[in-house]
């Protein structure tokens, strides 16, 4: 059999992520439904409730990720860019990735003059949000339970957004493999390096390069640090 060319893997993946969301949506209704009708007072129930919800919010942010790969492979590396508040963004992520987080024994920080700053940069929404969603999910999933934090900081036409968190860095030998498909497939063949497991950081540079930004990995105080950097409006 031939090898798949992109454009035909691309579409078969979109055509897979197609078929996911439907009974996905069926089970995050149904899994909602019982928790809101069940005993409050049974609190295994609930925590096996709670878990439930997590997973389905979790293969949320999965079949998002393969959409963004299907693009990818079809050859749609921009978005359309417009004034957007970088506040807005980190608000939404940060609700987004809330129950998480909590379910990995984390939890997310974000100091308030972040929230209350009114910095716009031009970038393509969705994609800047998909990008940071996927760096804080990698710092949920490697941070060790502690604080996720999520700050911000104007350096000249740019906006840089830093979220770090406990873990351990990305070494520096493999800080620009991190972010790429043979990087992490070599990672998750060799079961080592915080971004062994998922597309997370390759999904996040395809976004963060059609939302007309760019991430880094770095280090703050021996600990790992994204920074996403967008150009201001």
């Amino acid at each position: 059999m031939e090898p798949l060319e992109s454009e035909l893997t691309g579409q078969l993946i979109a055509l897979v992520a197609h078929d996911l969301r439907n009974p996905l949506s069926a089970l995050h209704s149904n899994v909602s439904f019982v928790a809101s009708s069940s005993d409050v007072g049974d609190p295994e129930r609930q925590e096996a409730l709670d878990d439930a919800g997590v997973s389905c919010e979790a293969l949320a942010h999965i079949i998002d990720n393969l959409d963004i790969v299907s693009q990818f492979l079809l050859g749609r590396r921009q978005a359309s860019r417009i004034r957007i508040s970088a506040a807005g963004v980190i608000s939404e992520v940060i609700g987004r990735c809330e129950r998480i987080a909590r379910s990995h024994g984390g939890q997310l920080h974000v100091p308030r003059e972040v929230l209350a700053n009114d910095i716009y940069v031009r970038s393509n929404r969705e994609m800047l949000s998909k990008t940071l969603s996927n760096l804080v999910c990698n710092s949920i999933q490697h941070g060790g339970g502690g604080t996720i934090r999520v700050s911000v900081r104007v350096e000249k036409l740019e906006c840089v957004i830093t979220v770090s968190d406990g873990g351990a860095p990305v070494v520096q030998e493999l800080r620009e493999a991190a972010f790429t498909a043979k990087g992490q497939v070599a990672a998750k063949g060799s079961g080592g390096g915080r971004y062994s497991r998922g597309l997370g950081l390759f999904v996040a540079t395809i976004a963060a390069e059609a939302a007309g930004a760019r991430i880094s990995a770095t280090e703050e105080d021996g600990h790992n640090a994204f920074e996403l950097v967008v150009p201001l409006d």
